[in-house]
């Protein structure tokens, strides 16, 4: 997908990519960043000058959070491969992606009404399976002559489902305990498993506090962090 905009539009995309994305979580290793190198110069912190738009597109192709730019009619002008990702992957990836184009619409919009618009804007979308957090930046909105664009930025919130056998041997879990850690991951409350599972909340209270001990963590949010950071 072609990405044409003008020069200092892709400065301000440039400049909106680094407020949603911190270079902290950029998620490229040295090596690829030093074949990116000659295209990016110091991305994000001391670019100098109006990176081109090879640099721009490549920068949003390394990450791991999916990117979508669309523009004031609404239209998809570029996503990047993570977001292809993850929408294949969730089963309601398309509701996912309308959602990131109701915020980008919804950025234009207050940026019609409003003499100073807010820049960003976030929300949290929950599927069947996964969190995610969508935040969007309004990519220069002084430049109406130009037309302003929204930058969507998808990243999951919740880790990826770990197989039960992997969690059993990794931390000493039952097959049920498994079970009831890859519903903490995804943020389930207690009433939510029980009825998922089919089991009291007796008994989902009793394996919520082996999982956690087991996990050495001490709250139900931890798991789904320490999970990630296992994985």
């Amino acid at each position: 997908m072609s990405l044409e905009l003008p020069g200092t539009m892709l400065a301000q995309l440039h400049g909106a990519l680094s407020t949603l994305v911190s270079s902290a979580d950029l998620h490229w290793n040295l090596e690829v960043l030093e074949q990116l190198r000659p295209t990016l110069g110091q991305f994000p912190e001391r670019t100098g000058g109006l990176p081109d738009r090879q640099g721009v597109v490549r920068i949003m192709e390394v990450l791991h959070e999916g990117v979508m730019v669309i523009d004031v009619a609404g239209a998809t002008l570029y996503e990047n491969p993570a977001l292809q990702r993850i929408v294949a992957a969730d089963p309601e990836g398309p509701m996912l992606k309308k959602e990131c184009l109701v915020l980008a619409q919804r950025l234009l919009s207050m940026a019609r009404r409003a003499s100073q618009p807010p820049t960003t804007t976030e929300q949290t979308v929950r599927t069947t399976t996964a969190g995610y957090r969508i935040r969007g930046a309004l990519v220069d909105p002084r430049m109406f002559a130009l037309q302003p664009i929204s930058l969507v930025v998808v990243a999951r919130t919740t880790p990826e489902e770990i197989p039960r056998e992997v969690l059993q041997n990794r931390y000493g879990l039952t097959p049920r305990e498994a079970l009831i850690a890859q519903q903490l991951a995804e943020g389930r409350n207690n009433g939510e498993i029980a009825q998922r599972l089919h089991i009291s909340l007796h008994t989902v209270r009793r394996h919520v506090e082996r999982v956690l001990s087991k996990l050495g963590v001490h709250s139900r949010a931890a798991v789904a962090a320490k999970l990630t950071a296992d994985s």
